[in-house]
């Protein structure tokens, strides 16, 4: 499995159902800000690798339009949607930035994210 795949796999797991846009977002700024922790190494292309760092806007932003349910739904499974609402809404590039009304939301997610089997656990990047 490579990097990419183990991030969409993670976003369409946490985004089931019919997800609202705040919902996404939060999980882009969690994605953006935290670093995963993997239970055991499964990247084909890194042997060894358990821990994932934070990633970037654009690559959350791809992540997110590739993980979004609807996929007929032309817009929010286009990745430029996704980065232009993560800075126009969700700016936030560490968590001291995140305010208590989106860290809410954060959490809920990080929890949700944490369920995953394969993850070990999820901490803020520094």
């Amino acid at each position: 499995m490579k990097i990419e795949e183990v991030h969409k796999n993670l976003a369409k797991e946490a985004l089931t159902g019919h997800p609202v846009e705040e919902d996404a977002l939060a999980l882009m700024v969690l994605l953006h800000t935290h670093r995963i922790r993997l239970k055991a190494p499964m990247l084909d292309d890194r042997p060894g690798v358990v821990e994932l760092a934070a990633i970037t806007q654009r690559h959350v932003a791809e992540v997110l339009g590739a993980a979004w349910p609807d996929r007929a739904d032309a817009q929010r499974t286009d990745r430029a949607y996704w980065y232009y609402q993560f800075n126009a809404k969700t700016p936030y590039e560490v968590v001291e930035d995140i305010p208590p009304d989106w860290m809410v939301r954060v959490q809920r997610l990080r929890e949700v994210v944490a369920s995953n089997p394969a993850v070990s656990s999820l901490e803020p990047e520094d």
